[in-house]
């Protein structure tokens, strides 16, 4: 790969580029190769998935991937445990791929921001890749997940005002030779290293789903279920692409209204998806408009008698997680999710008290 291109002004930048310099995000120029049944068929570990997304001299590992894909009649879903990889959340498949990159490019040091998970993720990463991090947080955030990046060797800067601010600061502490900016959204990489997650569904589930269900916030997981599942279905390891829906927590949930207007309530319970500007938003709509899903929000109420559900069945999700159960629960009562499909929720994140 040679180069990237801006999503938003067409640009081409070279790899080395986290960002445009409109401000838009960077893709590569084609969507990866096709995956054929064969292949699929033949991986037996993380190790076989990750290579299918970026060589190994690219990846930082501490044993991310191949997370349980549980089934739970009673609640009528699968279930993706994100929450079994090593720092908790799927966002470790991501900074994998990413904090690889960096390496790759010549790094010593990044810089992201985040409102929790994706900073412990790349912390973490960067620590075993000897970099050094430092994570820009909201105001908002929690001390307990602050002290997290911390613990796994993050300097955290705390940023007052919109979540726009915070990136621009995290931008720019991430120029000069020696640094990236490792953000989990802008580079094309993390959403690389989210794709895994389609793969291994299929490959667990040993066909594809009706129905995917997944949190949004800045939307790699959307995004990188919908790229996956692409180049399964362009190798004819698939028929045919599952619907993708995205969940969001009412109040800020920009995606789904663009589907389904505004929804009485303010869930800032659900913490890890108070993001009010996406930078892949147009991305995240034509992923689940062009797999005939839709983007739905739900309150704090529904958020947490899902959250209680899935720890009385030892599936102990976070609230960002649980709203996966909730947006499954609110499709059935419209009659927008029939009881008869496969369905499967990806849980995000694993609850820590």
């Amino acid at each position: 790969m040679d180069e990237l291109v801006c999503i938003d002004c067409g640009q081409a930048h070279p790899v080395e580029r986290s960002r445009c310099g409109c401000g838009g995000a960077l893709d590569p120029p084609d969507a990866g190769d096709a995956i054929g049944a064969d292949e699929l068929q033949a991986w037996a570990s993380r190790e076989d998935v990750f290579g299918a997304v970026a060589p190994a001299r690219r990846r930082i590992s501490l044993g991310e991937g191949w997370t349980p894909l549980v089934d739970v009649d009673e609640l009528g879903a699968s279930f993706k445990v994100e929450g079994a990889n090593p720092t908790g959340s799927f966002k470790d498949r991501g900074a994998s791929v990413l904090v690889g990159a960096a390496q790759a490019l010549g790094a010593r040091r990044v810089t992201e921001d985040s409102s929790g998970n994706a900073g412990a993720a790349v912390a973490a990463y960067a620590a075993h890749a000897g970099l050094s991090c430092t994570v820009f947080s909201p105001e908002h955030v929690t001390d307990a997940k602050r002290e997290r990046m911390r613990t796994l060797g993050a300097d955290v800067e705390v940023v007052e005002g919109p979540r726009r601010e915070v990136t621009e600061a995290a931008a720019e502490a991430g120029q000069g030779e020696d640094a990236y900016y490792a953000s989990h959204t802008y580079p094309p990489w993390f959403v690389q290293g989210c794709s895994t997650i389609a793969l291994e569904i299929v490959r667990q589930h040993e066909t594809a789903p009706d129905t995917v269900v997944a949190p949004a916030a800045m939307g790699s997981v959307v995004l990188g279920l919908q790229r996956g599942l692409a180049r399964l279905k362009a190798g004819g390891a698939i028929d045919a692409m599952p619907r993708l829906v995205a969940v969001q927590a009412a109040g800020i949930d920009p995606i789904a209204q663009r589907f389904d207007g505004d929804v009485d309530g303010d869930n800032r319970f659900a913490d890890g998806l108070l993001v009010p500007e996406p930078p892949r938003d147009e991305q995240i709509v034509e992923a689940l408009r062009s797999s005939g899903g839709t983007a739905l929000s739900v309150p704090e109420e529904a958020t947490r008698e899902a959250m209680a559900d899935l720890h009385a069945h030892g599936l102990l999700a976070e609230a960002s997680a649980a709203t996966t159960l909730a947006g499954i629960r609110r499709l059935r009562a419209e009659g927008r999710l029939d009881g008869d499909e496969s369905t499967v929720a990806v849980l995000t994140g694993a609850w820590t008290p």
